[in-house]
């Protein structure tokens, strides 16, 4: 008798169902990995907003406790001269935490009360040896005709291009009206031209030596023009706060 054996084979992929395979996979992992770039950059300016607002509450702190009114050298309008506690480097567990810190501006509301506005703006300097001050720019004026459509967005650019003073603005970074203590932050930059998420200033459109924050060298050299643009560079500003406060009466 006869025996006749059926050999079945195993089924397997065809080289055509391989190559789909591999498409669809290449496609996935080219999604997954678009969103990478997007998460870490929403970590890191979450980070930025967390550890900005510690500073700004630390600096708060430190300068109601420090400070005692009348504060000498403090008036109606900010201006460049900080607090006697000028800028202060502080540690943080973080991978940069020594570059971090904060400065404090103030403006005395009422000559006749204790009463103070301050700006506190957290920063990290990229050398820990260099200075973080403020600098007043020249007359600066907005212009919503520039092309903005939103009209909370007003485009604000500095009139001096000889001063090279557009290297001072970055994203981020906030811009300071020194007659109101109204602040707004840089949205985008263009060469002299820079989005501000808000209005500030008058009905003019127009804010006399509006305050930037810079990072400069730590050098003997005294930070005056022209020797202020060599030195310093685009603002290390990572979070900004506003406090209205009173201080310890001196007598």
């Amino acid at each position: 008798m006869k025996i006749i054996r059926i050999i079945k084979r195993k089924g397997g992929f065809s080289l055509t169902e391989i190559m789909i395979a591999l498409a669809i996979l290449g496609v996935g992992l080219s999604m997954l990995m678009a969103v990478f770039p997007a998460a870490i950059e929403l970590n890191k300016d979450s980070t930025a907003d967390v550890l900005g607002t510690i500073i700004c509450q630390n600096g708060l702190a430190i300068t109601k406790s420090s400070l005692m009114h009348p504060v000498g050298g403090v008036g109606p309008n900010f201006t460049t001269n900080v607090l006697p506690l000028g800028s202060l480097d502080t540690s943080y567990p973080v991978g940069d935490g020594n570059m971090r810190g904060f400065l404090v501006l103030a403006r005395q509301m009422d000559r006749s009360r204790n009463d103070y506005q301050l700006v506190i703006i957290a920063y990290v300097k990229t050398n820990f040896r260099n200075r973080v001050l403020p600098v007043a720019l020249v007359t600066a004026r907005f212009d919503p005709n520039l092309g903005a459509n939103d009209n909370n967005a007003m485009y604000f650019f500095v009139t001096n291009k000889t001063r090279n003073e557009s290297k001072y603005l970055k994203v981020g970074s906030p811009v300071i009206d020194p007659s109101s203590g109204a602040y707004s932050t840089i949205q985008a930059v263009n060469g002299d031209i820079a989005i501000l998420n808000r209005r500030i200033g008058g009905p003019s459109k127009t804010i006399l030596n509006p305050l930037v924050i810079v990072e400069c060298k730590n050098d003997s050299s005294p930070l005056t023009q022209p020797n202020l643009i060599d030195n310093c560079s685009t603002s290390p500003a990572t979070f900004t706060m506003t406090a209205r406060t009173a201080f310890r009466p001196l007598f």
